[in-house]
């Protein structure tokens, strides 16, 4: 039957408009029923692969640390599938994995202020800065001076090195960084 086709094919809403024709023109209600429980067996099949592909998508982006992209993402995805359960608080899901990472960039970052590890801890200081408002980043803030004069200092000495044996391009390398 036409009906048929149209589950085949995937067009759901198509079958149902038929369905709809078939059960109030033609008063074929038990048959319609029984097309209505194909079609939504169908559509749960379809939807939950789509759902599958949609939260597999956001999982990369997430693991991906592209933070506007996966809210964009699970705001889609919400819109696309809003009877699907498995969609529910998908925001949250990524601002959770956003806090987490901003969470472990902080732990890492004081580790490796402790440590001394300057070069580390100012990568981590970079990564960090896009993430602390203005009261997050304040008990950070001695740690992140130091580390900041202390990447300066061995930036100037570098450079000084670099200057006394004439190496010209590493000299204005390290100018700019400084």
């Amino acid at each position: 039957t036409a009906i048929d086709e149209e589950i085949v094919a995937g067009r759901h809403d198509a079958a149902m408009v038929m369905l709809k024709d078939l059960a109030e023109r033609h008063g074929l209600r038990q048959e319609a029923e029984a097309y209505r429980a194909r079609i939504d067996e169908a559509r749960t099949g379809t939807q939950g692969a789509e759902v599958d592909e949609a939260l597999a998508g956001l999982d990369a982006l997430i693991a991906e640390r592209r933070w506007d992209l996966a809210l964009a993402d699970a705001a889609r995805i919400t819109r696309l599938y809003p009877d699907s359960p498995r969609v529910e608080r998908l925001r949250e899901r990524v601002e959770q994995a956003r806090g987490a990472y901003k969470d472990d960039l902080e732990r890492r970052f004081l580790l490796a202020t402790r440590e001394e590890r300057v070069g580390e801890a100012m990568t981590l200081l970079r990564d960090l800065d896009q993430f602390l408002t203005e009261v997050e980043a304040e008990p950070l803030r001695e740690a992140a001076r130091a580390i900041i004069a202390r990447t300066r200092e061995s930036l100037g000495a570098d450079f000084r090195h670099a200057v006394q044996e004439r190496r010209w391009s590493d000299a204005a390398e390290l100018g700019s960084r400084i």
